[in-house]
């Protein structure tokens, strides 16, 4: 996946704007209406099919902790028909947490890529409805959607339902829905993967958390951690990154994301390429600082 990739699809809104960053997808046509550019990025179910991943582990950098855990995960999934042998259970729901922009939905992303299952990603912003019943009808449509595909389906910004729940919107509506929500969760099938994303793991129901066997947590990424993802920024472009330079980068860019870096860091290298048209680019040098 090219660091320069754009979406051919019009989006709108910061959550949109923010997917269409980190998603590389063979995106599949709504069933409400084609996904092309004067419609939305959604389905009015609040639910992104996509037919492929082209995200890769390359295109995310991981600690040892977590990859060790998916690493399990995948091939738990690689050997589900032995498994199966000896009826044990399979690890198929699982909660990403931690600080926004840390790569948890480009991860549940990698995880399709590797064992090769569409994704399916539901916003649950946009799946809550104020029409009373509604809610539930849309999970569960979606969530029979992805498991008929066996996919991996991706529930991001996982804490909403609560949010509403905290709002001024009917409290029994949203009971219902979270005891809804439960029961689909018990009755999912093993060959479906369900990843909930949030970034605030206080604000999900312990009813909810108990159904969710493995639990991963993300953190903000350290300044070695963000030296290697600047080398690999650097890396798809085709590039080389001067030491000293990477370490003033890092230094400056200390406490931000994988996704503010990789945002402030595209942003400085276009300008950087598009100030030295007439050489031949081969290392990223001094210049780029003040850029930045």
């Amino acid at each position: 996946m090219s660091v320069f990739q754009v979406s051919k699809q019009d989006l709108k809104d910061d959550y949109q704007t923010r997917l269409r960053k980190v998603l590389g997808y063979n995106t599949m046509a709504s069933k409400i209406a084609p996904l092309v550019k004067t419609t939305p990025f959604y389905s009015e179910d609040g639910l992104l099919r996509i037919g492929s991943s082209n995200v890769t582990s390359s295109d995310i950098l991981l600690r040892q902790s977590i990859q060790l855990e998916i690493e399990a995960l995948v091939e738990e999934h690689r050997n589900f028909k032995y498994l199966k042998e000896y009826n044990l259970p399979i690890t198929n729901k699982i909660l990403f947490y931690g600080p926004s922009g840390c790569g948890k939905t480009l991860l549940a992303s990698v995880v399709a890529n590797i064992l090769k299952k569409p994704i399916f990603i539901i916003n649950l912003s946009r799946v809550v409805s104020s029409g009373l019943g509604q809610t539930s009808v849309n999970l569960s449509e979606a969530m029979d959607n992805a498991a008929r595909a066996g996919a991996v389906l991706l529930f991001d910004e996982f804490d909403a339902l609560t949010k509403e729940r905290g709002s001024g919107n009917d409290h029994g509506e949203m009971k219902r829905v979270t005891s809804s929500l439960l029961q689909m969760i018990d009755n999912l099938n093993d060959s479906t993967i369900l990843i909930a994303a949030t970034n605030h793991i206080d604000l999900i129901d312990s009813a909810i958390l108990r159904r969710f066997s493995k639990k991963i947590e993300f953190f903000e990424p350290n300044n070695m951690e963000l030296k290697k993802y600047i080398t690999m920024l650097a890396e798809k472009a085709g590039l080389n990154i001067d030491t000293s330079v990477k370490d003033k980068l890092s230094e400056k860019w200390k406490g931000s994301s994988f996704a503010t870096t990789r945002d402030k860091f595209v942003d400085a290298l276009k300008k950087f390429l598009l100030s030295n048209k007439t050489k031949k680019i081969k290392v990223i040098d001094k210049e780029i600082l003040k850029y930045t």
